[in-house]
């Protein structure tokens, strides 16, 4: 992950424009995503991921807020470097508890099912995903960040936050 001021991102997109292409949904461009992760009262997952554990798995509600279109996921990181996600769609997501349905998917999908998970933190941000034309990787830049816990509200203007993603060994991009 790389970070920037967001008053770059313009000279950004021009210098990888012969690499990239703008993955473009629905005629959209940029899309609102609107997240919330979900974690034990002793925060174990995020401390996993803090502490720089290779097994780790990610708990969170996923929201296209441009199209409505909500998932719960699991993300489980394995010690191989590998990612494994399992998603299920699901109503809008807010700051909520999870119901049964998603309590079961946990129950199947979660190597150590935990129970009780609880929102603890939502984090909402414009994406725009870049796909590379002669490999197999994508490359997000978020802007627009705001972190939440339910109650207040903060925001981070003029950050961005670059991702490369690809698939593991595929050499450098």
């Amino acid at each position: 992950k790389f970070t920037f001021a967001s008053g770059r991102l313009p000279g950004v997109l021009h210098a990888v424009k012969d690499s990239y292409r703008v993955l473009e949904i629905g005629g959209r461009r940029m899309s609102r995503y609107e997240n919330v992760y979900l974690d034990a009262s002793d925060l174990r997952l995020y401390l996993s991921h803090h502490n720089g554990r290779q097994t780790r798995t990610k708990v969170r509600y996923r929201e296209y807020a441009d199209t409505g279109l909500a998932f719960f996921e699991i993300k489980n990181k394995l010690n191989t470097g590998v990612t494994v996600k399992h998603r299920m769609k699901t109503e809008r997501t807010g700051f909520r508890r999870i119901n049964s349905g998603e309590e079961s998917f946990l129950k199947e999908h979660l190597p150590s099912y935990i129970p009780g998970l609880e929102p603890m933190i939502g984090i909402s941000y414009h994406r725009i995903t870049l796909v590379n034309k002669d490999m197999n990787e994508r490359l997000t830049i978020d802007t627009g960040l705001s972190f939440h816990d339910g109650k207040k509200e903060k925001s981070i203007p003029g950050l961005a936050i670059a991702e490369v993603k690809r698939e593991k060994g595929a050499g450098r991009s």
